[in-house]
Order: C-alpha cells, then structure tokens, then sequence
C-alpha cells in the first residue's frame, strides 16, 4: 500500500526508471476490465440483461478502486512530484470560461493520442462504441 509507506510498490525505487509518459501505469487487468465493460456495453443495447450483469461481475471493479485509492492517488504527489522536485501548481484563481467547447478538438485530440488515456495510457472508449 502507498498510503502509509515510504514508497509505492507500484513504482520501481529508482525515479530515474519511471516513466515519463505515464505517472504510473495501471495493471494489465484494467484494459481487461475496460473490454468487459464495452462488451456489456453492447449487450445493454441489445436488451441482455443477464448477459451485462454476468459481463460487469467479471469487471474487477473493487480491485481496480482499490489500486486507483492506494496506488493512483498517492503516487502522484506523495512519490513522483516529491523525487522529481515538482513544485505544487499555483490555484487557478481567475475567471473560468464556462462557453468554451472542447467539441471542435475532440478529434484531434483522440486522434493525436491515439485514443488513449493522457494520464494512465488507458484505451478510451470512444462515445460511438456501438
């Protein structure tokens, strides 16, 4: 557990072998998990319910909370930002632009990351899954 150690057991001890790309990569189950979750997904669409809920108890749910609490948050600030000398971003304190879309760029952006997770390198699902 990360939350009362002295490091993560999800990262190498040496920071010089972390990832630059992803701050902590996600176990292999969650891409797992992700392709239940589509599946039930299109099971949902098509009205099989016993077939969702078999799919999402497969899903690994509490196990991936789990590594997200103990792993995913605390990783970040706790382990990576400290070895790394990153300084605390300042708190945004000015106006918020609430007419702003991020419609025009989604594509793009999907396109550009290869529809992947910025943070974690999860596939994403895109909103057209059908």
């Amino acid at each position: 557990m990360c939350r009362n150690a002295s490091w993560c057991s999800e990262l190498d001890l040496d920071p010089k072998n972390w990832s630059k790309v992803c701050p902590l990569p996600p176990p292999k189950f969650f891409e797992d998990s992700l392709n239940l979750f589509v599946a039930a997904f299109r099971a949902a669409q098509k009205g099989k319910v016993d077939v969702v809920i078999s799919l999402l108890s497969q899903t690994r749910s509490d196990e991936m909370r789990h590594w997200y609490v103990e792993h995913g948050q605390m990783s970040g600030w706790k382990f990576r930002a400290k070895a790394l000398d990153v300084p605390k971003p300042a708190e945004y304190s000015g106006p918020l632009e609430t007419n702003k879309s991020f419609l025009k760029f989604e594509s793009q952006v999907y396109n550009r990351d290869g529809f992947r997770c910025g943070y974690c390198s999860l596939r994403l699902i895109d909103k057209c899954i059908a």
